[in-house]
């Protein structure tokens, strides 16, 4: 049995051909053919009308039939003849022009109608906006919603201990400074009533 995984270099050759070469004579359909009283050049057939080139090789790269890209390319066809066209490939007339500014109206519409909508569904917190009230109302009673509600009121509280401990420490140092001034000018009252 041969090893079909190493290449063997005494076995048989195998003729190549290709379209551009005609059959060699010693080949067995050349010969064949030629005792039927077909001759090189001529066409096949009783009255030689046949093709005289070779059939060409086309190789079958997909895993479709031989008909089915044909068939397929029938529906592409018929898809496109009965398909309305796009609105970039309607001519550009007054009506089809009021009609987009119609539509272009509504959609504005709608939006300045949907976005007071939106806006009550909208949590500035966690910066979300919900579409369903349902959506909205869960996340209000939510942990996160609740843990950011926490953090938002610690930090404000913090905010103003430490707006009011740095208000204090001020006026302490004012106080302070305001005793040092009024030593000095004490002192200085002192050395000129004594002078």
């Amino acid at each position: 049995i041969p090893n079909i995984n190493e290449y063997d270099d005494n076995g048989p050759i195998i003729q190549q051909s290709n379209m551009e070469t005609p059959i060699a004579n010693s080949n067995m359909g050349f010969r064949l053919l030629q005792k039927m009283g077909w001759n090189s050049g001529d066409g096949l057939g009783r009255n030689k009308q046949g093709r005289t080139d070779p059939i060409p090789i086309v190789v079958k790269e997909d895993i479709c039939g031989l008909g089915r890209i044909e068939m397929e390319m029938e529906q592409v066809e018929e898809i496109t003849e009965k398909r309305k066209p796009l609105e970039i490939e309607k001519e550009s007339t007054p009506e089809l022009l009021m009609k987009y500014q119609e539509n272009l109206q509504k959609e504005v519409d709608r939006e300045k109608s949907l976005s007071s909508l939106k806006s009550s569904f909208y949590c500035e917190l966690c910066d979300k906006q919900y579409f369903k009230y349902h959506e909205y109302d869960n996340h209000i009673n939510s942990y996160d919603h609740a843990h950011k509600q926490r953090l938002k009121d610690l930090s404000q509280r913090e905010f103003g201990r430490n707006q009011d401990a740095r208000r204090r420490r001020e006026q302490k140092q004012m106080e302070k400074e305001l005793r040092r001034i009024h030593a000095i000018a004490n002192k200085n009252a002192g050395v000129d009533n004594e002078g």
